[in-house]
């Protein structure tokens, strides 16, 4: 009998755990349940607003493009930040032309500072967020350059298009603002344009040019035009003498720039006025000193691969001829 009754609270005991454990398991679907739910209703969400933005978007675009009615900076600067919100590369790859090239229409107009992209930079609202939106739209341009070709054509349609636009940004002396009275404004510009040209050489700006460079110029037959070519040159000289010349932004032109494959024959044969700007700033006396000091040199030769370091002795060669002959 006490057998009988032990067996008996086992089975007791036994489906209660049972049931306890059936409990648990149904929470723990439920809870499953909830969460694979509210993870399909966000997707949903993001679709159908990505969809909407994208929409909003294109009609922008198209409204732009019949030429109806001139765009002031703010429409621009807000269309900039939806598109911006849902970038993906694959997917909006001709939005992001199309916001680009509406960005440069509206500096090239006259007399209209409402229109002119630049002129949110002297809102005192708007300020933080405008440069942060021109530091994420150079880069994008930064990182679609990457991937072009130069040697085919419409590639080369678009890197000329993402360099204007990294040269319209990077230096005031184009943007109509600062012309008449607008002058007194040309300082703070200044500043902020080399606090944009900073956030792209900590992103890896002189890997682009570099990358870019290489692709045009290391060929049998240069694809890179004298305005492209003079172009690359002055963006990657841009930062340089912002920083008057400090040893880190020289190591990064020498590791990046001069260790291009007979890049400073390029210059010399396509963009002579490149040669003078190298000789007027007397950009090869500072390489020669930046490389006399034995660690700086190490470090150079370190980062850079047996050729590329010949590449940069050759180049640095052709350079002191080419000043010779000029001399």
């Amino acid at each position: 009998m006490f057998s009988a009754t032990q067996t008996s609270k086992f089975q007791f005991l036994d489906k209660a755990r049972q049931a306890r454990e059936e409990r648990k398991g149904h929470k723990e679907r439920e809870r499953a349940a909830t969460q694979i739910q509210a993870l399909i209703r966000r997707f949903l969400c993001r679709c159908k607003l990505q969809r909407q933005i994208r929409k909003e978007v294109d009609e922008f675009f198209e409204t732009h493009d019949s030429g109806s009615s001139k765009r002031t900076a703010l429409s621009i600067f807000k269309i900039a930040r939806k598109l911006l919100f849902v970038f993906i590369v694959k997917e909006d790859k001709l939005r992001f032309e199309k916001l680009c090239r509406c960005i440069l229409a509206s500096m090239e107009v006259e007399n209209e500072p409402k229109v002119w992209y630049v002129s949110l930079a002297l809102s005192k609202d708007l300020t933080i967020l405008w440069i942060k939106q021109v530091k994420d739209i150079l880069w994008v341009s930064c990182e679609f350059l990457k991937k072009l070709k130069p040697d085919i054509l419409q590639d080369n349609k678009m890197v000329t298009l993402y360099l204007t636009m990294l040269i319209t940004f990077t230096d005031v002396s184009t943007w109509k603002i600062v012309r008449g009275k607008g002058e007194a404004l040309r300082p703070a510009l200044i500043r902020i344009c080399e606090n944009i040209m900073g956030h792209l050489n900590q992103k890896g700006f002189y890997t682009i040019l570099q990358i870019l460079l290489t692709n045009g110029l290391a060929r049998s037959r240069p694809s890179l035009s004298k305005g492209t070519l003079t172009a690359v040159f002055t963006l990657a000289l841009r930062p340089v003498v912002a920083a008057h010349f400090s040893d880190n932004l020289l190591r990064s032109f020498l590791i990046h720039i001069m260790s291009v494959p007979a890049v400073i024959s390029h210059l010399n044969t396509l963009t002579p006025e490149c040669m003078v700007t190298i000789q007027t700033h007397e950009l090869l006396r500072k390489f020669i000193l930046f490389l006399s000091r034995e660690e700086q040199c190490g470090d150079i030769c370190v980062c850079l691969e047996g050729s590329h370091t010949l590449c940069l002795l050759g180049t640095s060669r052709c350079q002191l001829c080419s000043l010779s002959s000029c001399g």
